[in-house]
Protein backbone atom coordinates (compact mmCIF):
# COMPACT_ATOMS: atom_id res chain seq x y z
CA UNK A 1 0.00 0.00 0.00
CA UNK A 2 1.44 3.61 -0.85
CA UNK A 3 0.45 6.73 0.16
CA UNK A 4 1.20 9.97 -1.80
CA UNK A 5 -0.06 14.41 -2.75
CA UNK A 6 -0.60 14.49 -5.81
CA UNK A 7 -2.07 18.37 -5.55
CA UNK A 8 1.57 19.75 -5.76
CA UNK A 9 4.99 18.31 -6.51
CA UNK A 10 6.05 17.30 -2.43
CA UNK A 11 9.44 18.62 -0.75
CA UNK A 12 10.20 15.97 0.94
CA UNK A 13 9.16 12.44 1.77
CA UNK A 14 8.48 9.89 4.51
CA UNK A 15 9.29 6.32 3.70
CA UNK A 16 8.19 3.99 6.30
CA UNK A 17 7.79 -0.36 6.38
CA UNK A 18 7.52 -3.10 8.50
CA UNK A 19 8.39 -6.88 7.35
CA UNK A 20 5.89 -9.07 8.70
CA UNK A 21 2.17 -9.50 8.72
CA UNK A 22 2.02 -10.09 12.10
CA UNK A 23 3.30 -6.69 13.28
CA UNK A 24 1.31 -4.22 14.29
CA UNK A 25 -0.45 -1.12 11.86
CA UNK A 26 0.69 1.02 14.52
CA UNK A 27 4.38 0.23 13.02
CA UNK A 28 4.47 2.59 10.28
CA UNK A 29 2.28 5.10 12.06
CA UNK A 30 5.15 5.77 14.86
CA UNK A 31 7.24 5.32 12.22
CA UNK A 32 5.39 8.48 9.95
CA UNK A 33 5.30 10.37 13.15
CA UNK A 34 8.67 10.69 14.00
CA UNK A 35 9.95 11.01 10.41
CA UNK A 36 7.33 14.25 10.68
CA UNK A 37 7.99 15.63 13.80
CA UNK A 38 11.74 15.42 12.64
CA UNK A 39 10.84 17.52 9.22
CA UNK A 40 8.92 20.10 11.31
CA UNK A 41 11.96 20.07 13.51
CA UNK A 42 14.51 20.95 11.60
CA UNK A 43 12.22 23.07 8.83
CA UNK A 44 12.91 20.24 6.05
CA UNK A 45 9.60 21.01 4.69
CA UNK A 46 5.95 22.74 5.86
CA UNK A 47 3.45 19.90 6.74
CA UNK A 48 1.23 20.44 3.95
CA UNK A 49 4.53 20.08 1.35
CA UNK A 50 5.38 16.48 2.76
CA UNK A 51 4.35 13.08 1.10
CA UNK A 52 4.00 9.68 2.80
CA UNK A 53 4.96 6.11 0.96
CA UNK A 54 4.15 3.17 3.06
CA UNK A 55 4.71 -0.39 2.79
CA UNK A 56 2.89 -3.05 5.14
CA UNK A 57 4.25 -6.36 5.06
CA UNK A 58 6.74 -6.26 2.42
CA UNK A 59 10.75 -7.76 3.51
CA UNK A 60 13.52 -5.19 3.21
CA UNK A 61 15.36 -7.89 1.42
CA UNK A 62 13.96 -7.07 -1.88
CA UNK A 63 12.92 -3.96 -3.77
CA UNK A 64 10.00 -5.17 -5.13
CA UNK A 65 7.66 -2.80 -2.93
CA UNK A 66 4.47 -0.92 -4.60
CA UNK A 67 5.35 2.05 -1.93
CA UNK A 68 9.18 2.47 -2.31
CA UNK A 69 8.93 1.58 -6.36
CA UNK A 70 6.76 4.35 -6.14
CA UNK A 71 8.77 7.07 -3.78
CA UNK A 72 11.68 5.83 -6.23
CA UNK A 73 9.84 6.61 -9.51
CA UNK A 74 8.90 10.41 -7.99
CA UNK A 75 12.29 10.88 -7.29
CA UNK A 76 13.44 10.28 -10.69
CA UNK A 77 10.85 12.58 -12.39
CA UNK A 78 12.32 15.11 -10.00
CA UNK A 79 8.87 15.60 -7.31
CA UNK A 80 11.22 14.38 -4.14
CA UNK A 81 13.93 16.85 -2.68
CA UNK A 82 14.62 14.82 0.00
CA UNK A 83 13.76 11.54 1.79
CA UNK A 84 13.36 10.47 5.54
CA UNK A 85 12.77 7.48 7.31
CA UNK A 86 13.33 5.81 10.81
CA UNK A 87 16.39 3.53 10.06
CA UNK A 88 18.23 2.05 7.00
CA UNK A 89 16.94 -0.64 7.34
CA UNK A 90 13.57 0.73 6.70
CA UNK A 91 14.97 1.14 3.24
CA UNK A 92 16.92 -2.01 2.38
CA UNK A 93 18.29 -4.99 4.25
CA UNK A 94 20.32 -6.26 1.63
CA UNK A 95 23.46 -4.94 1.08
CA UNK A 96 23.35 -4.88 -3.01
CA UNK A 97 20.32 -3.30 -3.15
CA UNK A 98 21.15 -0.52 -0.56
CA UNK A 99 24.51 0.51 -2.34
CA UNK A 100 21.91 0.72 -5.52
CA UNK A 101 19.46 2.74 -3.82
CA UNK A 102 22.37 5.38 -2.96
CA UNK A 103 23.72 5.29 -6.51
CA UNK A 104 20.48 6.31 -7.46
CA UNK A 105 19.82 9.12 -5.03
CA UNK A 106 23.45 10.64 -5.16
CA UNK A 107 22.42 10.72 -9.03
CA UNK A 108 19.39 12.40 -8.36
CA UNK A 109 21.06 15.01 -5.75
CA UNK A 110 18.32 13.56 -3.24
CA UNK A 111 19.50 13.20 0.37
CA UNK A 112 18.52 10.02 2.35
CA UNK A 113 18.06 11.20 6.23
CA UNK A 114 17.89 8.15 8.77
CA UNK A 115 16.86 9.49 12.32
CA UNK A 116 17.70 6.64 14.71
CA UNK A 117 21.54 6.13 12.56
CA UNK A 118 22.09 9.82 12.52
CA UNK A 119 22.90 9.27 8.61
CA UNK A 120 22.37 12.18 6.09
CA UNK A 121 23.77 11.10 2.80
CA UNK A 122 24.37 14.69 1.43
CA UNK A 123 27.34 15.12 3.88
CA UNK A 124 30.80 14.34 3.54
CA UNK A 125 31.30 10.78 4.91
CA UNK A 126 27.55 9.57 4.60
CA UNK A 127 28.70 7.06 1.98
CA UNK A 128 30.49 5.16 4.90
CA UNK A 129 28.42 5.46 7.32
CA UNK A 130 25.14 4.44 5.17
CA UNK A 131 27.54 0.81 4.03
CA UNK A 132 28.30 -0.01 7.72
CA UNK A 133 24.81 0.57 8.25
CA UNK A 134 23.48 -1.92 5.32
CA UNK A 135 25.83 -4.04 5.90
CA UNK A 136 24.63 -4.81 9.60
CA UNK A 137 21.05 -4.91 8.50
CA UNK A 138 22.38 -7.30 5.74
CA UNK A 139 24.32 -9.19 8.43
CA UNK A 140 21.06 -9.30 10.79
CA UNK A 141 19.03 -11.01 7.68
CA UNK A 142 21.68 -13.94 7.39
CA UNK A 143 22.03 -14.42 11.20
CA UNK A 144 18.20 -14.66 11.54
CA UNK A 145 18.05 -17.30 8.69
CA UNK A 146 20.82 -18.94 10.38
CA UNK A 147 18.83 -19.01 13.86
CA UNK A 148 15.16 -19.58 11.87
CA UNK A 149 16.91 -23.16 10.41
CA UNK A 150 18.93 -24.66 13.65
CA UNK A 151 15.65 -24.00 15.30
CA UNK A 152 13.50 -25.66 12.51
CA UNK A 153 16.29 -28.61 12.19
CA UNK A 154 16.09 -29.18 15.85
CA UNK A 155 12.01 -29.66 16.25
CA UNK A 156 12.08 -31.53 12.87
CA UNK A 157 14.72 -34.06 14.98
CA UNK A 158 12.53 -33.89 18.06
CA UNK A 159 9.99 -35.73 16.02
CA UNK A 160 7.86 -32.20 15.81
CA UNK A 161 6.14 -30.48 12.29
CA UNK A 162 8.49 -28.20 10.45
CA UNK A 163 5.40 -27.07 8.19
CA UNK A 164 2.44 -28.77 6.28
CA UNK A 165 1.83 -32.25 6.43
CA UNK A 166 0.95 -34.69 3.98
CA UNK A 167 -2.97 -35.82 3.08
CA UNK A 168 -3.35 -38.88 5.71
CA UNK A 169 -1.56 -36.74 9.03
CA UNK A 170 -2.14 -34.58 11.24
CA UNK A 171 -0.79 -31.64 13.95
CA UNK A 172 -1.72 -31.66 17.48
CA UNK A 173 0.09 -28.72 20.15
CA UNK A 174 2.85 -30.65 22.64
CA UNK A 175 2.50 -28.86 25.67
CA UNK A 176 4.75 -28.74 28.77
CA UNK A 177 3.81 -28.76 32.39
CA UNK A 178 3.06 -25.04 32.45
CA UNK A 179 0.79 -25.18 29.02
CA UNK A 180 3.32 -23.79 26.80
CA UNK A 181 3.80 -25.20 23.54
CA UNK A 182 6.63 -26.57 22.86
CA UNK A 183 5.95 -27.86 19.09
CA UNK A 184 3.41 -29.39 16.98
CA UNK A 185 3.52 -33.48 17.36
CA UNK A 186 2.74 -35.05 14.15
CA UNK A 187 0.06 -38.11 14.47
CA UNK A 188 -1.72 -40.40 11.85
CA UNK A 189 -5.55 -39.74 10.87
CA UNK A 190 -7.43 -43.02 10.16
CA UNK A 191 -9.83 -42.05 7.76
CA UNK A 192 -7.35 -40.87 5.54
CA UNK A 193 -4.80 -43.55 6.19
CA UNK A 194 -7.24 -46.03 4.98
CA UNK A 195 -7.69 -43.72 1.55
CA UNK A 196 -3.83 -43.60 1.48
CA UNK A 197 -3.57 -47.29 1.58
CA UNK A 198 -6.67 -47.54 -0.57
CA UNK A 199 -4.88 -45.15 -3.55
CA UNK A 200 -1.96 -47.65 -3.22
CA UNK A 201 -3.42 -51.00 -3.27
CA UNK A 202 -5.53 -49.79 -6.40
CA UNK A 203 -2.98 -48.44 -8.34
CA UNK A 204 -0.72 -52.30 -8.18
CA UNK A 205 -3.60 -53.56 -8.99
CA UNK A 206 -3.58 -52.00 -12.41
CA UNK A 207 -5.93 -48.86 -12.01
CA UNK A 208 -4.88 -45.65 -13.67
CA UNK A 209 -4.57 -42.62 -11.64
CA UNK A 210 -6.88 -40.83 -13.36
CA UNK A 211 -9.45 -43.88 -12.64
CA UNK A 212 -8.78 -44.00 -9.00
CA UNK A 213 -9.50 -40.13 -8.54
CA UNK A 214 -12.24 -40.53 -10.58
CA UNK A 215 -13.93 -42.73 -8.35
CA UNK A 216 -12.78 -40.74 -4.98
CA UNK A 217 -14.72 -38.25 -6.37
CA UNK A 218 -18.06 -40.30 -7.36
CA UNK A 219 -17.74 -41.94 -3.66
CA UNK A 220 -17.86 -38.13 -2.52
CA UNK A 221 -14.32 -38.41 -0.70
CA UNK A 222 -13.19 -34.88 -0.05
CA UNK A 223 -9.99 -34.37 -1.71
CA UNK A 224 -6.54 -33.18 0.25
CA UNK A 225 -7.26 -29.65 -1.07
CA UNK A 226 -11.08 -29.77 0.31
CA UNK A 227 -11.42 -26.68 2.71
CA UNK A 228 -8.32 -24.90 1.10
CA UNK A 229 -7.81 -21.11 -0.77
CA UNK A 230 -7.80 -23.46 -4.10
CA UNK A 231 -11.07 -22.32 -6.41
CA UNK A 232 -11.65 -26.30 -8.06
CA UNK A 233 -11.72 -29.36 -5.67
CA UNK A 234 -11.96 -33.11 -5.89
CA UNK A 235 -9.02 -35.50 -6.83
CA UNK A 236 -7.04 -35.50 -10.07
CA UNK A 237 -4.75 -37.50 -11.95
CA UNK A 238 -1.87 -35.33 -10.54
CA UNK A 239 -3.06 -35.26 -7.03
CA UNK A 240 -2.97 -39.18 -6.79
CA UNK A 241 0.61 -38.96 -8.69
CA UNK A 242 2.25 -37.03 -5.70
CA UNK A 243 0.55 -39.11 -3.29
CA UNK A 244 2.20 -42.58 -4.71
CA UNK A 245 5.76 -40.62 -4.96
CA UNK A 246 5.45 -39.34 -0.98
CA UNK A 247 8.35 -41.28 0.78
CA UNK A 248 6.39 -40.10 4.25
CA UNK A 249 3.58 -43.02 3.47
CA UNK A 250 6.94 -45.15 3.39
CA UNK A 251 8.12 -43.63 7.34
CA UNK A 252 10.76 -41.91 5.51
CA UNK A 253 10.76 -38.17 6.84
CA UNK A 254 13.81 -35.79 5.05
CA UNK A 255 14.15 -31.91 6.48
CA UNK A 256 16.36 -29.58 4.32
CA UNK A 257 16.12 -31.53 1.09
CA UNK A 258 15.58 -27.63 -0.78
CA UNK A 259 16.24 -23.92 -0.02
CA UNK A 260 14.80 -20.44 -1.15
CA UNK A 261 16.96 -18.46 -3.06
CA UNK A 262 15.49 -14.78 -3.08
CA UNK A 263 16.23 -13.68 -6.63
CA UNK A 264 18.45 -10.24 -6.13
CA UNK A 265 15.90 -7.21 -6.38
CA UNK A 266 12.97 -9.15 -6.05
CA UNK A 267 10.10 -10.52 -3.81
CA UNK A 268 10.49 -13.72 -6.34
CA UNK A 269 12.40 -16.89 -4.58
CA UNK A 270 13.43 -20.40 -6.82
CA UNK A 271 14.12 -23.47 -5.05
CA UNK A 272 17.38 -24.85 -4.99
CA UNK A 273 18.18 -28.11 -4.45
CA UNK A 274 21.02 -28.97 -1.31
CA UNK A 275 24.17 -30.67 -1.00
CA UNK A 276 23.13 -34.39 -0.33
CA UNK A 277 25.16 -34.44 2.89
CA UNK A 278 23.19 -31.17 4.05
CA UNK A 279 19.75 -33.14 3.75
CA UNK A 280 18.73 -34.90 7.66
CA UNK A 281 16.67 -38.35 6.71
CA UNK A 282 14.69 -40.00 9.76
CA UNK A 283 13.13 -43.13 9.98
CA UNK A 284 9.44 -42.43 11.62
CA UNK A 285 8.47 -46.45 11.52
CA UNK A 286 5.34 -44.81 14.06
CA UNK A 287 4.12 -42.61 11.18
CA UNK A 288 4.34 -45.83 8.38
CA UNK A 289 1.36 -46.31 6.34
CA UNK A 290 2.89 -48.41 3.73
CA UNK A 291 5.17 -51.21 4.41
CA UNK A 292 8.16 -51.31 2.48
CA UNK A 293 7.45 -54.10 -0.07
CA UNK A 294 4.16 -52.81 -1.27
CA UNK A 295 6.06 -48.64 -1.23
CA UNK A 296 9.03 -50.84 -3.44
CA UNK A 297 6.64 -52.73 -5.39
CA UNK A 298 4.76 -48.81 -6.46
CA UNK A 299 7.64 -46.79 -7.34
CA UNK A 300 9.07 -49.78 -9.70
CA UNK A 301 5.71 -49.09 -11.07
CA UNK A 302 5.94 -45.59 -11.71
CA UNK A 303 9.03 -45.61 -13.62
CA UNK A 304 7.88 -48.65 -15.54
CA UNK A 305 4.93 -46.01 -16.72
CA UNK A 306 7.17 -42.99 -17.32
CA UNK A 307 9.47 -44.65 -19.44
CA UNK A 308 6.87 -45.38 -21.44
CA UNK A 309 5.74 -41.78 -21.56
CA UNK A 310 9.09 -40.55 -22.23
CA UNK A 311 10.13 -42.62 -25.44
CA UNK A 312 11.69 -45.11 -22.88
CA UNK A 313 13.15 -42.49 -20.62
CA UNK A 314 14.94 -40.18 -22.72
CA UNK A 315 14.57 -36.59 -22.32
CA UNK A 316 14.12 -34.27 -24.37
CA UNK A 317 15.48 -30.66 -24.33
CA UNK A 318 13.32 -28.02 -23.55
CA UNK A 319 9.65 -27.62 -21.49
CA UNK A 320 8.26 -30.93 -21.19
CA UNK A 321 4.26 -31.83 -22.15
CA UNK A 322 4.45 -28.79 -24.35
CA UNK A 323 1.17 -28.02 -26.09
CA UNK A 324 0.99 -28.27 -29.61
CA UNK A 325 -2.47 -26.93 -30.15
CA UNK A 326 -3.24 -23.52 -30.13
CA UNK A 327 -6.51 -23.21 -27.96
CA UNK A 328 -4.70 -25.68 -25.19
CA UNK A 329 -5.04 -23.12 -22.11
CA UNK A 330 -7.57 -20.60 -23.03
CA UNK A 331 -10.18 -22.90 -23.60
CA UNK A 332 -12.31 -23.10 -20.36
CA UNK A 333 -15.24 -25.06 -19.13
CA UNK A 334 -18.56 -23.00 -19.14
CA UNK A 335 -20.34 -25.20 -16.53
CA UNK A 336 -17.06 -25.73 -13.94
CA UNK A 337 -14.55 -23.20 -15.30
CA UNK A 338 -12.15 -26.24 -15.70
CA UNK A 339 -9.68 -26.36 -18.87
CA UNK A 340 -10.55 -27.92 -21.65
CA UNK A 341 -8.29 -30.40 -22.55
CA UNK A 342 -7.25 -32.29 -25.11
CA UNK A 343 -8.22 -35.94 -26.33
CA UNK A 344 -7.82 -37.88 -29.35
CA UNK A 345 -5.02 -38.93 -31.56
CA UNK A 346 -6.03 -39.30 -34.87
CA UNK A 347 -9.18 -36.85 -34.45
CA UNK A 348 -8.04 -34.32 -31.88
CA UNK A 349 -10.95 -32.58 -29.95
CA UNK A 350 -11.53 -30.58 -26.42
CA UNK A 351 -13.05 -31.91 -23.21
CA UNK A 352 -13.47 -30.57 -19.64
CA UNK A 353 -10.71 -31.36 -17.52
CA UNK A 354 -12.84 -31.75 -14.58
CA UNK A 355 -15.00 -34.25 -16.44
CA UNK A 356 -11.97 -36.20 -17.93
CA UNK A 357 -9.44 -36.51 -15.15
CA UNK A 358 -11.83 -36.08 -11.81
CA UNK A 359 -15.65 -36.83 -13.14
CA UNK A 360 -16.74 -34.02 -10.94
CA UNK A 361 -18.59 -32.18 -14.09
CA UNK A 362 -21.52 -33.35 -15.48
CA UNK A 363 -20.97 -31.97 -18.67
CA UNK A 364 -19.82 -34.42 -21.16
CA UNK A 365 -19.29 -31.69 -23.79
CA UNK A 366 -16.44 -32.70 -26.44
CA UNK A 367 -15.48 -30.41 -29.39
CA UNK A 368 -13.29 -30.32 -32.50
CA UNK A 369 -9.59 -28.63 -31.80
CA UNK A 370 -9.39 -28.02 -35.59
CA UNK A 371 -13.10 -26.70 -36.07
CA UNK A 372 -13.45 -24.73 -33.12
CA UNK A 373 -9.42 -22.86 -33.92
CA UNK A 374 -10.88 -22.56 -37.75
CA UNK A 375 -14.46 -20.80 -36.34
CA UNK A 376 -12.61 -18.58 -34.12
CA UNK A 377 -10.14 -17.33 -37.02
CA UNK A 378 -12.74 -16.78 -39.40
CA UNK A 379 -14.61 -14.46 -36.84
CA UNK A 380 -11.22 -12.67 -36.35
CA UNK A 381 -10.91 -12.17 -40.25
CA UNK A 382 -14.26 -10.94 -40.10
CA UNK A 383 -13.28 -8.75 -37.51
CA UNK A 384 -10.75 -7.05 -39.75
CA UNK A 385 -12.99 -6.18 -41.92
CA UNK A 386 -15.44 -4.84 -39.96
CA UNK A 387 -16.40 -0.68 -40.27
CA UNK A 388 -15.66 -1.00 -36.00
CA UNK A 389 -12.24 -2.14 -36.64
CA UNK A 390 -11.23 0.64 -39.38
CA UNK A 391 -13.00 3.16 -37.39
CA UNK A 392 -10.94 2.86 -34.13
CA UNK A 393 -7.65 1.98 -36.22
CA UNK A 394 -7.90 5.72 -38.05
CA UNK A 395 -8.71 6.97 -34.52
CA UNK A 396 -5.25 5.42 -33.03
CA UNK A 397 -2.90 6.15 -36.32
CA UNK A 398 -4.07 10.38 -35.69
CA UNK A 399 -3.32 10.05 -32.09
CA UNK A 400 0.03 7.96 -32.49
CA UNK A 401 0.94 10.88 -35.65
CA UNK A 402 0.14 13.85 -33.62
CA UNK A 403 1.68 12.01 -30.54
CA UNK A 404 4.88 11.69 -32.26
CA UNK A 405 5.02 15.15 -33.89
CA UNK A 406 4.89 17.12 -30.71
CA UNK A 407 7.45 14.64 -28.56
CA UNK A 408 9.55 14.62 -31.61
CA UNK A 409 9.91 18.47 -31.81
CA UNK A 410 10.17 18.65 -28.00
CA UNK A 411 12.98 16.18 -27.79
CA UNK A 412 15.12 18.20 -30.61
CA UNK A 413 14.51 21.15 -28.39
CA UNK A 414 16.16 19.20 -25.06
CA UNK A 415 19.10 17.67 -26.96
CA UNK A 416 19.96 20.83 -28.30
CA UNK A 417 20.16 22.17 -25.00
CA UNK A 418 21.94 19.29 -23.50
CA UNK A 419 24.49 19.65 -26.25
CA UNK A 420 25.11 23.16 -25.51
CA UNK A 421 25.40 22.85 -21.86
CA UNK A 422 28.20 19.92 -22.42
CA UNK A 423 30.33 22.35 -24.45
CA UNK A 424 29.91 24.92 -22.23
CA UNK A 425 30.99 22.43 -19.00
CA UNK A 426 33.65 21.20 -21.52
CA UNK A 427 34.98 24.58 -21.97
CA UNK A 428 34.89 25.36 -18.45
CA UNK A 429 36.69 22.41 -17.23
CA UNK A 430 39.50 23.40 -19.82
CA UNK A 431 39.57 26.45 -18.42
CA UNK A 432 39.56 25.24 -14.54
CA UNK A 433 42.56 22.74 -15.24
CA UNK A 434 44.50 26.15 -16.93
CA UNK A 435 43.76 28.60 -13.83
CA UNK A 436 41.80 27.24 -10.77
CA UNK A 437 39.85 28.76 -9.03
CA UNK A 438 36.32 28.56 -6.62
CA UNK A 439 34.05 30.38 -9.08
CA UNK A 440 34.96 28.82 -12.39
CA UNK A 441 34.49 25.22 -10.59
CA UNK A 442 31.13 26.10 -8.41
CA UNK A 443 30.04 27.15 -12.71
CA UNK A 444 31.00 23.53 -13.43
CA UNK A 445 29.26 21.99 -11.04
CA UNK A 446 26.25 23.81 -11.59
CA UNK A 447 26.56 23.14 -15.26
CA UNK A 448 27.05 19.14 -14.66
CA UNK A 449 23.44 19.63 -12.60
CA UNK A 450 22.07 21.33 -15.64
CA UNK A 451 23.47 18.56 -17.70
CA UNK A 452 22.26 15.76 -15.81
CA UNK A 453 18.59 17.58 -15.92
CA UNK A 454 18.23 17.77 -19.19
CA UNK A 455 19.73 14.11 -19.35
CA UNK A 456 16.67 13.04 -17.46
CA UNK A 457 14.25 15.12 -19.04
CA UNK A 458 15.30 13.28 -22.11
CA UNK A 459 14.68 10.12 -21.01
CA UNK A 460 11.57 10.88 -19.62
CA UNK A 461 10.55 12.35 -23.00
CA UNK A 462 12.08 8.75 -24.80
CA UNK A 463 9.72 6.39 -22.11
CA UNK A 464 7.07 9.33 -23.05
CA UNK A 465 7.46 8.81 -27.01
CA UNK A 466 7.80 4.67 -26.43
CA UNK A 467 3.65 4.34 -26.72
CA UNK A 468 1.93 1.19 -28.35
CA UNK A 469 2.44 1.38 -32.11
CA UNK A 470 -0.52 0.78 -34.07
CA UNK A 471 -0.94 -2.57 -35.99
CA UNK A 472 -0.32 -2.74 -39.86
CA UNK A 473 -3.28 -4.35 -41.43
CA UNK A 474 -1.71 -6.66 -43.63
CA UNK A 475 1.13 -7.54 -40.89
CA UNK A 476 -2.37 -8.52 -38.71
CA UNK A 477 -4.07 -10.36 -41.91
CA UNK A 478 -0.60 -12.58 -42.27
CA UNK A 479 -0.88 -13.50 -38.28
CA UNK A 480 -4.45 -14.53 -38.38
CA UNK A 481 -4.34 -16.35 -41.92
CA UNK A 482 -1.52 -19.27 -40.27
CA UNK A 483 -2.65 -18.37 -36.77
CA UNK A 484 -2.30 -21.77 -35.57
CA UNK A 485 -1.91 -23.67 -38.40
CA UNK A 486 1.19 -25.91 -39.14
CA UNK A 487 4.63 -24.91 -39.23
CA UNK A 488 3.90 -21.71 -36.88
CA UNK A 489 5.16 -21.26 -33.44
CA UNK A 490 2.02 -22.07 -31.80
CA UNK A 491 3.16 -21.01 -28.66
CA UNK A 492 3.85 -17.36 -29.67
CA UNK A 493 0.42 -17.47 -31.58
CA UNK A 494 -1.19 -18.65 -28.19
CA UNK A 495 0.84 -15.79 -26.33
CA UNK A 496 -0.30 -13.39 -28.45
CA UNK A 497 -4.26 -15.00 -28.80
CA UNK A 498 -4.05 -14.74 -24.96
CA UNK A 499 -3.53 -11.20 -25.07
CA UNK A 500 -6.58 -10.41 -27.33
CA UNK A 501 -8.67 -12.13 -25.32
CA UNK A 502 -10.55 -10.39 -22.20
CA UNK A 503 -8.61 -12.31 -19.09
CA UNK A 504 -6.95 -14.82 -21.91
CA UNK A 505 -10.15 -17.24 -22.16
CA UNK A 506 -13.36 -18.51 -24.32
CA UNK A 507 -15.83 -20.44 -22.87
CA UNK A 508 -17.14 -23.36 -24.32
CA UNK A 509 -20.91 -23.54 -23.15
CA UNK A 510 -23.33 -26.51 -23.61
CA UNK A 511 -26.74 -25.21 -25.55
CA UNK A 512 -29.92 -26.71 -26.50
CA UNK A 513 -28.91 -27.47 -29.83
CA UNK A 514 -25.09 -27.79 -29.66
CA UNK A 515 -22.47 -25.78 -28.08
CA UNK A 516 -21.16 -22.12 -28.41
CA UNK A 517 -17.33 -20.72 -27.78
CA UNK A 518 -18.21 -17.35 -26.26
CA UNK A 519 -15.91 -14.51 -24.51
CA UNK A 520 -14.77 -11.18 -25.29
CA UNK A 521 -12.10 -9.78 -27.63
CA UNK A 522 -10.18 -6.49 -26.33
CA UNK A 523 -10.28 -4.38 -30.01
CA UNK A 524 -7.54 -2.17 -29.20
CA UNK A 525 -5.30 -4.93 -28.10
CA UNK A 526 -5.78 -6.54 -31.38
CA UNK A 527 -4.87 -3.21 -33.22
CA UNK A 528 -1.74 -2.50 -31.27
CA UNK A 529 1.66 -4.07 -31.35
CA UNK A 530 2.38 -3.02 -27.79
CA UNK A 531 -0.23 -2.69 -25.38
CA UNK A 532 -1.17 -1.98 -21.33
CA UNK A 533 -4.04 -4.38 -21.29
CA UNK A 534 -5.28 -2.47 -18.12
CA UNK A 535 -6.03 0.12 -20.88
CA UNK A 536 -8.21 -1.67 -23.42
CA UNK A 537 -11.78 -0.77 -22.77
CA UNK A 538 -13.14 -1.24 -26.28
CA UNK A 539 -14.57 -5.03 -26.58
CA UNK A 540 -16.30 -7.05 -29.05
CA UNK A 541 -18.29 -10.38 -27.54
CA UNK A 542 -17.56 -13.69 -29.04
CA UNK A 543 -20.46 -16.15 -29.49
CA UNK A 544 -20.27 -18.61 -32.01
CA UNK A 545 -21.56 -21.98 -33.02
CA UNK A 546 -19.49 -25.00 -32.24
CA UNK A 547 -20.03 -28.57 -33.78
CA UNK A 548 -20.13 -30.93 -30.75
CA UNK A 549 -18.69 -34.43 -30.77
CA UNK A 550 -19.54 -37.33 -29.04
CA UNK A 551 -18.78 -40.77 -29.08
CA UNK A 552 -21.03 -42.02 -32.10
CA UNK A 553 -19.77 -38.72 -33.72
CA UNK A 554 -20.50 -35.60 -34.69
CA UNK A 555 -24.04 -34.79 -32.67
CA UNK A 556 -25.28 -31.47 -33.98
CA UNK A 557 -24.70 -28.67 -35.85
CA UNK A 558 -25.57 -25.01 -35.43
CA UNK A 559 -24.66 -22.44 -38.56
CA UNK A 560 -23.31 -19.42 -37.00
Amino acid sequence: MAHGYSSAPPLAAVYARFSSDRQRDTSIEDQVRRCREHIEREQIAPPEAVAVFTDFAFSGASLDRPGFEQLMRQVEDGRISTIVTEDVSRISRDFADAALIFRRLQFAKVPLISIADGINTSSRHAKLSFALKSLVADIYLDDLRDKTLRGLEGRARAGYATGMVPYGFRTRPDRDGGGNVRGSRIELVPREVEIVRRIFREHLDGRSLAAIARRLNDEGIPSPRTGSKHKRFGWSAGTIRAMLYNERYAGIWRFKQREWVRVPGSRKRLPRQRAAGDVITLERPELRIIDAEAWHAVQVSLRTIHRRYTQRGARTPGPRNRSTYLLSGILRCGACGAPMVVNGSTNVYYVCGAYRSKGTCAVRLAVREDETRATLVRFLQDVLHSSAFRARREQLLVVEQGQSAHLRDELVRRQDRLADAEERATALIAELGRAPSDRIADAVRQLEAEVAAHQAAIARMKRAGEQPEVMAAKVLRSWLRHLGSRGSDVARDRTRLAAWLREATLHVRATADGARLQGSLRLDALLLVDHDPSTMTEEIAVDLALVVVGPRGAQTTSAR
